[in-house]
């Protein structure tokens, strides 16, 4: 039979424990619902990469000296002809077999105009001189459905040679050619002509 002090002792003992699990609990409880946490959260944000391609308008003469050197017409001949294709006619000039050659090296195609700073009269002078060029491709598909691509015509003050000029490397390039007719009374001394190119922008 238990005696009355050990059962007091022994309920004493079952509250300790009880208030130790209940004290545990809500330690527990409390470290999960107030403690300290990490938390992650979903926000919308953005990022941008950005630049800027520029349009360049720009030729270069990629063939840029025609020179024929010094000569005379034949003795006994009224003219002689002389181009940029080899030719050397009644005259003994030194054979020239390239042109002026004008590259688009811009990233847009452009439309180009040319202008002689001199004509016939000035350049050669004397009786019936003729002074003519002649715009071609000198890479196959430069300058398309152009009606002045392979034409003679007269040097003069200025000229619209070609409306779209391409920029691809592959197809690029214009060639400007000269044939002229030196009279036998031409201007002596050395003759020259400075040849400008403008280019704008022609779009695509």
């Amino acid at each position: 039979m238990m005696k009355r002090g050990e059962s007091n002792s022994n309920l004493l003992a079952g509250i300790l424990i009880l208030a130790v699990v209940l004290s545990g609990i809500f330690a527990y409880y409390s470290a999960v619902k107030f403690g300290p946490r990490i938390v992650g959260s979903v926000t919308e944000n953005e990022a941008y990469a950005n630049l800027t391609v520029e349009t360049s308008t720009e030729v270069n003469f990629t063939n840029r000296d025609i020179n024929w050197g010094s000569g005379i017409v034949t003795a006994g001949q009224t003219t002689a002809n002389i181009d940029t294709f080899g030719n050397i006619v009644r005259g003994n000039w030194t054979a020239v077999t390239l042109g002026l050659v004008l590259a688009n090296i811009g990233n847009t195609n452009v439309t180009i105009t040319m202008v002689a700073g001199k004509t016939n009269s000035t350049l050669l002078g004397g009786t019936t001189p003729a002074y003519n060029w002649m715009f071609t491709n000198n890479l196959s598909g430069s300058c398309v459905n152009d009606t002045r691509l392979d034409v003679w015509s007269y040097v003069n003050a200025s000229i619209y040679v070609c409306s779209q000029l391409g920029y691809l490397t592959t197809a690029n390039k214009v060639e400007i050619d000269f044939n002229l007719t030196i009279p036998y009374n031409a201007l002596t001394g050395r003759r020259t002509d400075t040849i400008t190119a403008t280019a704008t922008a022609a779009g695509s």
